[in-house]
């Protein structure tokens, strides 16, 4: 399991925690301001505008009182707010983002627990009879149904995924269900990338970039985008960020969506008794799709303006670009 980076402790707060421990000692105890919550509570690891669409579409659909706090992607932030959370518990927590979540679930395992907005879940330990949630990666059926609308004339995608990565057999049903064909190229960690990109770049229409920690580096990702541009074909990503950076296509959760789906789950544990742990993770129901348009005019390429109507977001060529 995975901790979620945070600083270490400093000096002061671990004599702080020494004079607790010695009150505790001698019968008295430092008791938490309680923040008085008596509604479910949306946790966010940080200040991020993509958190702005689920926290608004959960309040809509909830039908309960709301209080939002953010632990501002600090630890000892979280600390405190959990701290007095635990001191007064709010009866579900929704948190977005692994550090939200992750605190929330080590600190408070008896509090029902809807995550949203991370990546591989499991990686920070966020399983288990006390917790469910919204995933973030886009089925693979509506990836490949959206490459077939917007780029028709790709027929053969590589892909790069490390060895016995799950993924590899639900990409290749849904590759073959929207006719395309799906080329593998597995890599037993991120060393092989480079060499992997530079044979499979050469037989491909497209390469896709899917999540896969060993695979998607900063540094790999930089390759993949240059040599992909000197073959002349395009990258297609599950992430917003990376079509910023130099995907072609991106499909990507409706960030909306992922709300009402986290508040039907909530309703389900509230007010139908369900346990959380008994409810699987949803997978996104909605998707948003960004083009990038500076890579498009770099690879020489065309979009029908009709599918224009179906962008969510044009990402327009940067200044003196």
């Amino acid at each position: 399991m995975t901790t979620p980076s945070a600083a270490a402790d400093s000096p002061r707060t671990l004599c702080l925690g020494a004079l607790r421990a010695g009150l505790v000692l001698f019968g008295l105890t430092v008791a938490p301001v309680a923040l008085a919550i008596e509604s479910v509570v949306v946790l966010k690891s940080d200040d991020l505008s993509v958190y702005d669409a689920p926290i608004e579409a959960f309040e809509q659909a909830i039908g309960r009182p709301v209080t939002v706090l953010n632990i501002e992607g600090q630890r000892s932030v979280a600390k405190d707010i959990v701290t007095r959370l635990r001191f007064d518990p709010p009866p579900l927590v929704f948190a977005l983002g692994a550090k939200a979540a992750w605190m929330a679930h080590e600190q408070m395992p008896h509090v029902p627990l809807v995550y949203g907005m991370i990546r591989d879940p499991a990686r920070y330990g966020l399983e288990g009879m006390g917790v469910t949630g919204v995933g973030f990666e886009i089925p693979y059926e509506t990836l490949m149904g959206q490459v077939q609308l917007f780029l028709p004339e790709v027929r053969k995608i590589g892909v790069i995924l490390t060895n016995q990565n799950p993924a590899v057999q639900e990409l290749r049903t849904a590759a073959r269900n929207a006719q395309l064909e799906l080329d593998v190229s597995s890599v037993q960690d991120h060393r092989d990338v480079r060499g992997a990109c530079t044979r499979i770049s050469k037989r491909v229409d497209a390469l896709l970039v899917i999540h896969d920690p060993e695979v998607l580096t900063p540094e790999n990702f930089r390759f993949v985008r240059e040599q992909a541009a000197r073959v002349g074909i395009p990258i297609i990503a599950t992430s917003e960020a990376l079509a910023r950076s130099g995907a072609l296509l991106a499909v990507v959760p409706d960030y909306g969506l992922t709300g009402t789906q986290a508040a039907d789950l909530a309703t389900r544990i509230l007010d139908m008794g369900a346990e959380p742990g008994d409810l699987a993770m949803l997978r996104p129901q909605g998707a948003r799709v960004l083009i990038n348009k500076g890579v498009l005019h770099s690879l020489g390429m065309e979009l029908d303006p009709m599918l224009l109507d179906f962008t969510d977001e044009v990402i327009e060529p940067e200044a003196g670009r």
